[in-house]
């Protein structure tokens, strides 16, 4: 659901956009230059089978050096196995069930070798839940060499450069 461009008028204030969060069933409504609010709604239910509504951590740092414990949080997921996609492949991660609202997962290093957004999601039988997204940030670039590794300061248009 998403509402843009609700008039402006001085004496009264309007929403300019409204936007529903499914997987959190979150509204969060932006108002022009005045800030934005949101509001949990839980007046209707979630659809039969698992629901997973949060992750921790969130992201990890591409090239880690030991495996991820990743706790999955929801509804239904006993029985789960956390699924793992990064562009068009899905990989079913370890799973441990902690309670019906609460999953570990281990996510190998292999898994968090280059940056870019995963979809995280919980199997359990024929039943998918929802998915949320897992952030892992590229490596920053390093410096080796500066070429040249001096200049003298009253030159028009040095050139450096950086490799």
């Amino acid at each position: 659901m998403h509402l843009e461009h609700a008039r402006h008028r001085p004496s009264q204030r309007f929403c300019l956009s409204l936007k529903l969060h499914e997987p959190s069933r979150t509204l969060i409504a932006g108002t022009h230059g005045r800030g934005a609010w949101s509001l949990v709604l839980t007046n209707f239910p979630f659809p039969p089978g698992p629901h997973i509504t949060s992750l921790s951590p969130f992201s990890a740092p591409a090239s880690a050096a030991s495996p991820l414990t990743l706790t999955v949080n929801g509804t239904g997921l006993t029985g789960g196995t956390v699924q793992w996609k990064a562009g068009g492949t899905t990989t079913p991660l370890a799973t441990m069930v902690v309670s019906d609202s609460q999953v570990t997962a281990t996510v190998p290093v292999s898994l968090l070798t280059s940056g870019g957004t995963v979809q995280v999601s919980v199997s359990v039988g024929p039943a998918n839940s929802n998915s949320l997204t897992f952030v892992v940030p590229s490596a920053p670039p390093t410096i080796s060499s500066v070429s040249p590794n001096n200049t003298p300061i009253n030159i028009n248009s040095p050139t450096s450069r950086l490799s």
